[in-house]
């Protein structure tokens, strides 16, 4: 009970830290909200952040231009991880994680991006990755983007989304997959968007989830005409002394792409 109580109130912490704002929706599994009114908000600040290029291949789509050797971009950060960070590029896709680590972007023929930045080889995903039941001991930044299979990306949400349901039966596909995870604590942002975050053991939608970390992920579900639907995942899973890097890493993601939740 002591261990179930210290976990609930370190999910509580997260959630505030991220900038969380928890629904009072029946549907939604939240942590206490005892610990909101006593932590201070994160203290974030505009800074120069180095550019990496993320190696990148593709099985077709022209791939974006490289940025050019000591180039930065001010962004906002929490003030404790101020150079303590890069900003990783590849494929269309920038995601900001911790510096120095390895970064590996796959575009595939129909559009479909994975960016994975990893601290070492063993943790990367590598080019053009097999699905996966998404359980991993490691950390990672990693995003995973459909913007053009409607099926595919109705599938990658369904779980967040009850309109994404509803078009996977109109269009007679499996819904069987469209539940959560025992244990997941998700969140709505927005219409389209919401927060999810995976605890330590717990196999969630977060890639990776299921290790000792807590994995922290905003789901985006585009709309864009009556059928025509697109989704993005992106997944931020840190020690839980990093979660301020997690929480800019997400920040300045939905910042850079606000058409993804619309």
């Amino acid at each position: 009970m002591r261990r179930l109580y210290g976990l609930i109130v370190l999910i509580g912490v997260l959630l505030v830290v991220l900038g969380v704002t928890v629904p009072t929706t029946s549907h939604v599994s939240t942590a206490s909200s005892s610990t909101s009114t006593t932590l201070a908000p994160v203290h974030n600040v505009m800074v120069p952040v180095p550019v990496r290029n993320c190696p990148a291949r593709s099985q077709g789509p022209q791939l974006p231009p490289a940025a050019p050797v000591g180039t930065t971009e001010t962004l906002s950060l929490a003030s404790n991880v101020v150079g303590k960070v890069a900003l990783y590029q590849g494929g269309g896709v920038r995601l900001v994680a911790p510096m120095g680590w390895l970064c590996q972007t796959s575009v595939y023929f129909d559009g479909n991006v994975i960016m994975s930045i990893a601290p070492d080889p063993t943790d990367a995903v590598g080019f053009f990755p097999e699905p996966s039941n998404n359980q991993s001991n490691s950390a990672r930044v990693q995003f995973n983007g459909i913007p053009t299979c409607s099926q595919c990306s109705l599938a990658q949400v369904c779980p967040f989304f009850p309109s994404a349901v509803a078009l996977l039966h109109h269009a007679r596909s499996s819904t069987k997959d469209c539940r959560l995870s025992p244990g997941e604590v998700v969140t709505a942002r927005s219409l389209r968007v919401v927060g999810v975050i995976d605890p330590p053991g717990v196999v969630g939608h977060g890639t990776p989830s299921g290790g000792p970390y807590f994995a922290v992920t905003r789901v985006f579900f585009s709309r864009h005409g009556a059928n025509a639907t697109g989704s993005y995942i992106v997944t931020c899973t840190l020690p839980t002394n990093l979660a301020t890097l997690c929480s800019s890493s997400l920040s300045n993601f939905v910042a850079a792409y606000p058409h993804y939740g619309v």
